[in-house]
């Protein structure tokens, strides 16, 4: 998985973990092996998807159909609020569409806005093995699970990286690929930014 796919949104099962729960280094160092290996396969990757996008927030529900091409993203809102798109909504999709695709500024800022994203989303993963506290969940002669809870001791170096100190979760590691299979794991509690004053991110559940 690369790390483009972070932003991939599901239900989870919220994880309780004891209070006294310590690092096992070796737990954690397969979770640094296995962040570096994401990170590569990644910078390598230069794979093209069409996909179905679901976005939800208060007061909007749509479901987007996106093909990725080498100019961006295109993408249609197909369905909204639980309902297909009308005629005259499609048709005002489609000029979207027409006019991105005719923009070339349009184009290049939305490559900027992705670079930008995945730089972000790269650095998160570089700081995950240090974030948490890590132990095996299980292990088959497939995958071995790592379950994860925030360490106490770890200081947050940007805004984003907050978010770690209310995370619980675990992931599935691929022993024949070397790879993330899974990773899932919810905020236990909402986290803020300056006293709430710049945003706030509620208790959630995320899936890649």
């Amino acid at each position: 998985m690369g790390t483009r796919s972070i932003a991939a949104v599901a239900a989870l099962t919220i994880f309780a973990f004891p209070a006294f729960a310590q690092q096992d280094t070796a737990a954690q160092n397969l979770a640094r092996q296995v962040m570096q290996t994401e990170i590569v396969a990644d910078h390598a990757d230069h794979t093209r998807w069409q996909y179905r996008s679901h976005y939800q927030k208060p007061g909007e529900d749509a479901l987007f159909y996106v093909i990725e091409t080498d100019s961006g993203a295109i993408k249609k809102k197909i369905r909204t609020d639980g309902r297909p798109l009308t005629p005259a909504e499609l048709a005002t999709e489609d000029r979207k569409i027409t006019d991105f695709v005719s923009s070339p500024s349009e184009q290049e800022k939305q490559r900027k806005s992705g670079r930008e994203d995945d730089k972000r989303a790269e650095e998160m993963l570089r700081m995950m093995p240090d974030a948490f506290y890590w132990s095996v969940k299980s292990d088959s002669p497939e995958a071995t699970t790592l379950a994860f809870v925030p360490n106490p001791n770890f200081t947050p170096p940007s805004m984003e990286s907050r978010v770690f100190a209310a995370m619980s979760g675990e992931i599935v590691l691929d022993k024949a690929q070397h790879r993330l299979k899974l990773m899932h794991g919810t905020l236990t509690n909402d986290v803020t930014f300056g006293w709430g004053l710049f945003g706030r991110i509620e208790k959630y559940m995320l899936t890649r």
